[in-house]
């Protein structure tokens, strides 16, 4: 199969699994009740693969944590856990913590106890509540990678705030196998 031919399947197969997500979500958002959980969290994500095996591919990403109950949810985090063989990094519009009054970006990276190089921990700078029917934001953070022969990569996201410090989980996950 030549490279082409590869880019075209995979291409495929994450539009088939961009539609299961999407009918995912709207199944369980459908189902929940809104009076045991006050948010819910996903992501999306936009893939940009190149022909050309110089080029690196690009994974562009969203997490959104929506506040679907009757009262504010105060002091969100989000967690990013990036598995992937071999290893990616994540890359976006975040600062370092400590960093945050020299920094443009609405997000700092902060440090959590235990914390393995492959998880982001994120808090928003400028946004401490979010009000019922409102939604929390991390726009275009990106996932880079080289064509190879073989890849794995999931990325898996929580959220955590002030009602609910156990967390929940995303409705879905960005999974790519190669």
């Amino acid at each position: 199969m030549s490279k082409i031919d590869q880019v075209k399947s995979l291409l495929t197969q994450i539009k088939n699994i961009q539609t299961e997500k999407i009918h995912m979500i709207e199944k369980a958002l459908l189902e929940m009740n809104t009076s045991s959980q006050h948010g819910i969290a996903y992501m999306t994500e936009s893939i940009s693969l190149s022909a050309n095996p110089e080029d690196e591919h690009i994974i562009i990403g969203t997490f959104q944590l929506m506040n679907i109950g009757t009262k504010p949810i105060h002091q969100p985090i989000i967690l990013l856990k990036v598995k992937s063989e071999p290893e990616i990094r994540l890359s976006g519009k975040f600062t370092m913590e400590g960093k945050a009054s020299l920094s443009i970006h609405q997000w700092e990276r902060i440090k959590a106890k235990d914390e393995s190089p492959n998880e982001y921990w994120l808090k928003p700078l400028k946004i401490s509540e979010i009000p019922p029917g409102e939604r929390l934001v991390f726009n275009d953070f990106q996932l880079r990678f080289p064509m190879q022969e073989k890849l794995s990569l999931t990325v898996e996201g929580f959220a955590y705030y002030k009602e609910n410090p156990e967390g929940i989980r995303a409705f879905n996950s960005i999974n790519i196998m190669i």
